[in-house]
């Protein structure tokens, strides 16, 4: 493997849109998981660069750099992306948008709310309610959570499970979002007594930001500066007791002082069939989609562990159903709708 070609690493084009770029990272890495290789190195080195290309190709301006220090023209990348993009059928970025939001307020449907309501991941359930039970029971937050894992897994999920569990407020914000301390300090002014700060991608925090972090984490406090020269002087606020919820997929990223301040750290894996299946069928009963098992089946096993690839399946193959069949989802029906979507996307 060329170590020196992030998308010969990933197995995509040039021109591959986001979702074929995060596809085959989803796929890499399972391949690549060390539960699946144990003891093998080359798997390891694998993996690790997997995650190095995927890093750079999954953000926009890094790939566009890395294309010109690689000798790509970005101006006919982006070209070529428009024309990916109009030939799948997305005639306008109005049109885009519009489905997008469509579609996050039908997740926001389809995702859990409970803990009981959480399929697979059972050894995580089961510590987070007894986490929650006794913090409830002592009238206290929640100790401070750190959720890590490959992408896609439901991170924001349980931070809101476990916000409607505790029957508290959530902030939601991500590490590139806070750019500086003072970005920080306006959020954590505005919490109040129990709430949930979910810091998404924490690990693309900065470092100043991490400064001011900590003591907030252990001593619920913030120290802030206040006027310049000999006259400056240092205050420190008193802050409600809160809960920070962090999520990465890139735990070696994360600094060692910033890991220690989370009392409870669990790693999310892949989903396993039984899990899978079980939330097609959910989502199905909550979209009133008639379903059977064998259609179930073939819609979970095409989801690769993934529970938001599987309600985009569900979601894609009901259109299918509707428009080319009955409304039915049967075994037969789910492969021939996806396998309509998969040489619709290769015909690109």
């Amino acid at each position: 493997m060329d170590f020196h070609d992030y998308y010969r690493i990933l197995g995509v084009d040039r021109d591959a849109s986001p979702r074929e770029i995060r596809e085959a990272y989803e796929s890499l890495v399972k391949k690549y998981h060390p539960d699946r290789n144990p003891g093998n190195e080359e798997a390891a080195k694998r993996a690790k660069w997997v995650n190095i290309a995927y890093d750079v190709l999954s953000d926009e301006e890094q790939r566009r750099e890395y294309d010109r220090q690689t000798g790509a023209n970005p101006h006919t990348d982006d070209k070529k992306r428009r024309e990916r993009d109009q030939r799948a059928g997305a005639s306008s970025p109005a049109r885009d948008r519009k489905r997008r939001q469509s579609d996050e307020r039908l997740e926001s449907v389809l995702r859990p709310t409970r803990l009981d309501e959480i399929a697979g991941q059972g050894r995580i359930v089961e510590n987070l309610r007894i986490l929650i039970e006794a913090a409830k029971a002592r009238h206290e937050p929640l100790d401070h959570v750190l959720f890590y894992g490959p992408p896609e897994l439901d991170k924001t999920t349980f931070a809101h499970v476990i916000s409607n569990e505790m029957e508290v407020n959530i902030r939601v914000t991500a590490g590139p979002s806070v750019r500086r301390a003072d970005d920080l300090a306006v959020i954590l002014t505005h919490l109040r007594e129990g709430d949930i700060l979910f810091i998404d991608e924490i690990h693309r925090l900065s470092r100043a930001v991490e400064e001011v972090l900590y003591p907030t984490m252990e001593d619920f406090a913030l120290d802030i500066v206040i006027g310049k020269g000999p006259s400056a002087k240092n205050v420190r606020l008193h802050l409600p007791r809160f809960t920070v919820i962090g999520a990465t997929t890139r735990l070696a990223l994360l600094t060692a002082p910033l890991r220690s301040r989370f009392g409870a750290v669990y790693r999310l894996d892949f989903y396993d069939p039984d899990a899978m299946r079980e939330i097609v069928r959910r989502a199905a009963v909550l979209l009133t989609t008639p379903i059977d098992d064998d259609g179930i089946e073939e819609i979970a096993r095409r989801a690769r562990g993934t529970p938001r690839v599987a309600l985009r399946l569900l979601k894609r193959v009901r259109d299918f159903a509707e428009v080319c069949a009955d409304g039915v989802i049967t075994g037969e029906i789910a492969f021939e709708a996806l396998s309509f979507l998969v040489n619709h996307d290769n015909s690109e």
